[in-house]
């Protein structure tokens, strides 16, 4: 029987192997049988080369024959050891050919691996470098600060090796080939860390420039955010909005040919801009009940449904309104959310339903809206001087006129009545941009889209109302929201109201009363207004003889007129019509928020004066009050008495009159700078104490916003110089 003896390495328990691999030219060599007999004894010459402890592991003598189907695993040395008589590998007995040969291998080969070991951090900390360098180039601070600690780590790990290397060196002066190697590679990791150090540095600079403009961005957020705050917040008078106040401007699409020679060479080289104006939804219109009509309708501010209007007179436009739209685009652009509204960021900016051709338009300009609002931003900025206003963007549109606007940061609502006149409208008998007026039930103007509109006032309810006013042949404008009706009788009059008074669209009533109403029926129309968002009361009546009942109310039947103005919601009242408005007043009550009060009745001034400044002290906040009289004596000389002893209103401006101006002196009525005069055709003489006294002048100066007087064309000039001295001094 033949024995196998393979070449492989034997399990011998309780001892420890070193491999040391080969360089493997006798890889395909088979396994070696040996001739020998299993039975034949080992000499004494091999029982002694082979070590003692190793007879215990293995004996041929005792072991049964097997065949090895191991792979090769060529050696090049061999070293057995006995862990309880030579507990360090480099005092074992090596197996091998070549006992130097063993030895300068066993010694060499920590260092090796501790070369090879530092070479591969050495490279692993090349490629976290290149990492680091990258993620401060991205701007990821977090994760190159992880990468960072990572290397510092390598660092130390780097020392250690490079001391155990030397310490290795020092030992075995075969080794010292290797110090050139070491001096290498210790260069290149001294290199790494001058190189880490400074990107380190760089970096923290980056971190500090990167919170320095994160701080002055939010700054400038918040300076926007409050600009906005103060447009969405502002407050207007139902007379003071007759258009909508949210609008933005857009670069315009490229113009055809015909288009270019009609408005001449100059516009080849300037930016032209269309006008948008925006749907002012919100918590407001969200239905009373909580049950939407839409639900997939978002209260969010947006463009409303319109192809926009072409500016005229450009130039003149963005210096008045440029500050303003430079707010409402930065709005648009980044979102806001104040106090129930809602402006989404620019890319989820949207219209709310279709409508044809026009919303075809708008999409158009949705889709690249972001650029177009970004164009808008850096055009107006460079005509106001600001820069770096968040703009993201640089548009090729430059200015034609270098100097600063001066801008308004809010509108007025003269500055609203004025912007019509800039744009070129075809919109005939349509308001501009499509949009209804409403009234919130805090008393705010707004104006929205027809689909908030209908989602806020029902449809139903709608159509009663315009019912009932074609009833009365009255008028019905819903895109503003002003009813006219003339009531023939007090049961139409009621029926008027229980429509009335289910409706919320309605902002502006204006009443012509056929007969004399009762203190009673004044009450179901105070009790009607009151329940609806109705602001502006104009109430006429064509019968000037009291009622039979007021032989029974003590003179009270003016109360209900004076507490529909205490209920927080009429801003403005005309009373036309009617004589004794004063003279039938009961109590007045503790505060009146009225703002603009105009009494067209024949009033016994000289006895009713002090009822009038009774009003007045109740009205904190009135700014304009009209008075009629037949003679400018007659009003003001008991008025002025009246008010010595009280405090007038902020802002009060005082009309008295009859007639209207006349062409043949508005030559002298511009050159009036501190007030407003006009003249009467029916005034007597106005040379009277009221006017022409330093005490009404002083008054005038020290309180009174305007006044506003009328008389006769020949005693104008008279007249003005004696007030411009009364000014004057």
């Amino acid at each position: 029987m033949q024995k196998c003896e393979p070449l492989r390495i034997r399990h011998y328990p309780g001892v420890v192997l070193e491999v040391v691999e080969g360089d493997g030219s006798n890889a395909q060599a088979a396994s070696v049988i040996d001739d020998t007999s299993t039975t034949t004894p080992r000499s004494s010459t091999s029982d002694t080369s082979t070590p003692p402890f190793m007879h215990h592991a293995f004996d041929p003598t005792t072991s049964p024959p097997f065949v090895s189907t191991d792979p090769l695993l060529p050696v090049k040395s061999l070293t057995i050891i006995d862990p309880a008589t030579s507990p360090s590998p480099f005092t074992a007995t090596a197996v091998s050919s070549s006992a130097k040969e063993a030895a300068l291998a066993t010694s060499a080969l920590p260092s090796h691996r501790l070369l090879q070991r530092t070479q591969s951090m050495l490279q692993e900390s090349s490629a976290q470098i290149v990492r680091y360098e990258k993620s401060i180039q991205a701007g990821q601070i977090v994760q190159a600060d992880a990468i960072m600690h990572g290397m510092q780590a390598m660092r130390k790990n780097m020392q250690e090796e490079f001391r155990v290397l030397h310490s290795e060196v020092a030992k075995n002066d075969e080794l010292k080939a290797l110090t050139q190697k070491i001096q290498d590679l210790e260069s290149a990791a001294e290199a790494q860390t001058m190189r880490m150090e400074e990107m380190h540095t760089q970096s923290v600079e980056l971190q500090k420039r990167s919170l320095k403009f994160q701080h002055e961005a939010l700054d400038r957020l918040a300076l926007i955010q409050n600009k906005i705050a103060a447009i969405l917040n502002q407050t207007y008078e139902l007379h003071e909005y007759p258009i909508p106040r949210l609008f933005i401007v857009l670069p315009k699409e490229a113009i055809s040919r015909t288009e270019t020679l009609t408005r001449g060479i100059k516009s080849l080289f300037t930016t032209q801009f269309k006008l948008y104006f925006l749907c002012e939804c919100g918590d407001h219109t969200k239905p009373a009940d909580g049950q939407p009509q839409n639900s997939n309708l978002k209260h969010e501010i947006h463009l409303a449904r319109h192809e926009g209007y072409d500016i005229d007179r450009p130039t003149e436009f963005f210096d008045k309104y440029g500050s303003y739209i430079l707010t409402l685009l930065q709005m648009l652009k980044y979102g806001v959310r104040i106090a129930g509204v809602i402006v989404p960021p620019l890319g989820q900016l949207k219209i709310v339903d279709s409508l044809g051709d026009i919303v075809e338009d708008i999409d158009g300009i949705i889709k690249d809206i972001g650029p177009k609002v970004d164009g808008s931003i850096a055009y107006i900025e460079s005509l106001t001087g600001v820069q770096g206003q968040l703009s993201s963007s640089d548009p090729n549109a430059t200015s034609t006129d270098p100097a600063p606007l001066r801008g308004l940061d809010a509108l007025e609502g003269a500055d609203l009545r004025q912007l019509e006149s800039f744009l070129k409208s075809s919109d005939e008998g349509r308001v501009l941009g499509n949009l209804y007026r409403v009234v919130t039930s805090e008393g705010h103007v707004k104006w929205v889209c027809l689909d908030h509109y209908r989602e806020n006032y029902r449809a139903n309810s709608a159509q009663e109302l315009r019912d009932v006013v074609e009833e009365v042949k009255g008028e019905y404008d819903e895109t503003t929201g002003d009813v006219k009706v003339q009531l023939p009788t007090p049961i139409a009059a009621r029926r008027f109201y229980s429509i009335l008074g289910s409706s919320q669209s309605v902002q502006e009533l204006d009443v012509t009363f056929n007969w004399s109403p009762t203190m009673q029926e004044f009450r179901e129309l105070r009790d009607t207004i009151k329940s609806t968002n109705i602001h502006h009361v104009r109430v006429y009546q064509r019968d000037s003889d009291p009622p039979l009942s007021d032989l029974f109310n003590n003179g009270r039947r003016s109360d209900p007129i004076l507490q529909m103005m205490s209920g927080g919601k009429v801003q403005s009242l005309v009373l036309d019509g009617w004589e004794g408005f004063l003279d039938r007043i009961g109590t007045v009550p503790t505060t009146l928020h009225v703002r603009k009060l105009i009494i067209f009745t024949r009033e016994r001034w000289l006895k009713r004066a002090s009822r009038l400044v009774e009003i007045l002290r109740a009205s904190p906040v009135l700014t304009e009050l009209t008075c009629w009289g037949e003679s400018i004596d007659l009003v003001l000389d008991p008025i002025v008495a009246a008010l010595e002893n009280s405090k007038l209103p902020q802002a009060l401006k005082l009309e008295v009159f009859v007639g209207s101006t006349r062409s043949d002196v508005e030559d002298e009525l511009r050159a009036v700078v501190q007030f407003e005069a006009e003249y009467l055709d029916t005034t007597e003489d106005i040379r009277q104490p009221s006017y022409t006294s330093k005490n009404f002048g002083a008054k005038a100066n020290a309180r009174l916003k305007s006044v506003k007087i009328k008389f006769y064309p020949s005693n104008f000039p008279i007249f003005l110089a004696g007030l411009r001295e009364l000014f004057a001094e």
